[in-house]
């Protein structure tokens, strides 16, 4: 071929007619690694890129010599191709994107790719998108050649995790008295890391935090229901709900100490009426014997007269 890849070997042949006895022949302007040879045929393996124009020049026995039109020989470098894919990870049902850059070498270029991950298959595009169905870690290689025949590889590494999910989502407890504090822990499995939260339908007291634990005092008593949405960073999303009953605070006096004194002070006075009304009634009981009490016996002295 006149165009040709760097390492790979050419033929230039050479037809001549007519002249006086046997034909001799000279090569010029040839690329580094081949040499001249006087023959009709010279199969060589250039050593170096370029552009080379080569004269062939053709002497019968007379010593009459002609030069053939030039022929321009184009060396070009080895192809190289490289592949990204975007994103390297991401989660199954997604889609994902390879990208293949392929330069040098000669002409233009057919593409192929290998292990793929199920749900895409190779194309003779330099682009390729497609949504894996399975998850695992998969390494595409992807392989560009060129008019000349020369194959140029690249591989890049993915990984297809499983779908997001949140394996647990609860409070530190179900019930908690208004006042006391609550701890929301949440538990997630696949997806592509890192992961955001972001929580609905909290109590009084309590704000969202992009954060897996959550951690706040309710200031107002009542049932809730409490939502987290945790997405991935391929863009996955899921949710779970849990409930939170607070309840109302106990009523406690404020001043304990006033208060066991006025309860101190009210038993002292009911008993000191207890006493008072006991010390009455007895009082009272001895009044009424005297007045009833039967009269003592009387004795007379006196004379019986006759």
């Amino acid at each position: 071929p006149t165009g040709l890849d760097l390492g790979q070997g050419s033929t230039l042949l050479v037809s001549a007619s007519g002249g006086y006895g046997a034909l001799s022949y000279s090569f010029s302007g040839l690329p580094p690694g081949c040499p001249t040879t006087d023959a009709t045929a010279l199969s060589c393996t250039p050593s170096a890129t370029g552009t080379f124009s080569v004269i062939v020049t053709v002497t019968d026995l007379n010593g009459f010599s002609l030069a053939a039109e030039p022929v321009s020989l184009v060396v070009n470098p080895d192809p190289v191709a490289t592949v990204v894919a975007v994103p390297s990870e991401t989660d199954v049902g997604l889609k994902i994107a390879f990208a293949v850059t392929a330069s040098q070498g000669s002409g233009l270029f057919s593409y192929s790719y290998q292990g793929l991950p199920p749900g895409c298959s190779s194309s003779n595009t330099p682009s390729l998108s497609c949504t894996p169905s399975s998850s695992g870690a998969y390494i595409i290689e992807v392989s560009a050649t060129d008019e000349a025949g020369s194959i140029a590889t690249s591989s890049v590494a993915i990984t297809v995790n499983p779908n997001l999910s949140i394996t647990s989502f609860s409070p530190s407890a179900s019930s908690i008295g208004l006042g006391n504090q609550t701890t929301l822990t949440v538990s997630v499995l696949g997806g592509t890391k890192p992961y955001s939260y972001q929580y609905s339908g909290l109590p009084p007291g309590c704000s969202s935090d992009n954060s897996d634990v959550v951690s706040c005092t309710p200031t107002a008593s009542g049932s809730y229901t409490i939502q987290v949405s945790v997405t991935d960073h391929a863009g996955w999303s899921t949710v779970s709900s849990v409930g939170l009953t607070v309840n109302p605070a106990k009523v406690t006096s404020v001043f304990p100490l006033e208060e066991s004194l006025l309860i101190g002070a009210v038993i002292a006075v009911a008993m000191a009426i207890v006493v008072i009304t006991e010390l009455w009634l007895r009082r009272r009981a001895g009044m009424i014997s005297s007045r009833i009490a039967p009269p003592k016996n009387i004795q007379a002295r006196g004379t019986l007269l006759p």
